[in-house]
């Protein structure tokens, strides 16, 4: 978030680093399959997709503090998840092109956007516009942009 935290993931955990002293992980926790990583803006929290699922994750506490089961909602793994400026949001990109939003706190699922306003491939990236999360934009594998507002 402010460049000073590095995240990264091998097959059984996360590890996140604080720069300045590279050589000794400040953090570890357990979770096998994470294949995306974020951050909120302030750095409190990390967000981990791992399948079907996301876990939050308090560097605070250094503890796992919430974890949402988003498979059956959305019918596919998660490809991709970001986190609004305020941190009160998730935005999570799924293989099948869908897009749902949850709360952080607690995490929660608040809805799925439409399928008829979903991509027809896996969803590559997602961004929170502005101050708020009044805007969010997507990009995915069938080369388009949405804006979602």
């Amino acid at each position: 978030p402010d460049g000073l935290l590095l995240a990264a993931a091998s097959a059984e955990q996360i590890n996140v680093w604080a720069i300045r002293n590279s050589t000794e992980s400040v953090a570890t926790f357990e979770l096998a399959g994470v294949n995306q990583l974020t951050f909120s803006e302030n750095g409190y929290h990390l967000v981990a997709a791992a399948g079907n699922s996301v876990d939050l994750f308090d560097l605070r506490k250094l503890k796992c503090t919430g974890s949402l089961s988003v498979g059956a909602a959305a019918g596919a793994p998660v490809s991709a998840i970001s986190i609004d400026s305020s941190g009160s949001y998730l935005g999570m990109g799924f293989a099948n092109g869908n897009i749902a939003l949850a709360t952080m706190k607690p995490l929660k699922l608040l809805m799925g956007l439409p399928s008829t306003l979903s991509h027809s491939k896996s969803v590559s990236a997602l961004h929170f516009g502005g101050n708020d999360a009044r805007v969010i934009m997507s990009a995915s594998l069938d080369r388009s942009i949405r804006i979602f507002k």
